[in-house]
């Protein structure tokens, strides 16, 4: 347990390398995108493109959490009609 007021040590070494949470997050992001120009070309076809990103969950599932991380949460996607109440 770190002294009062002190980061855990993980968190300096985050903050020192990376710049902070979402320095690593970005730097994990960059490294997913490279990952997936490994994975899928743009002429490949559908069904292979899903068997692909099927066995990758499988072999990496840090993957996907990253993927699903991601995804904004509903309530944070705009709406092009907002509904009205009263």
């Amino acid at each position: 347990m770190p002294a009062p007021g002190r980061s855990p040590p993980r968190q300096q070494l985050i903050s020192y390398y990376f710049d902070g949470n979402e320095g690593l997050y970005q730097a994990i992001s960059e490294r997913w995108r490279e990952r997936e120009n490994d994975l899928i070309t743009r002429d490949m076809p559908i069904p292979e493109q899903i068997r692909r990103y099927a066995l990758e969950a499988l072999n990496n599932p840090d993957g996907v959490r990253l993927l699903a991380w991601s995804t904004p949460a509903p309530e944070t996607i705009p709406t092009t009609h907002p509904v009205r109440i009263g």
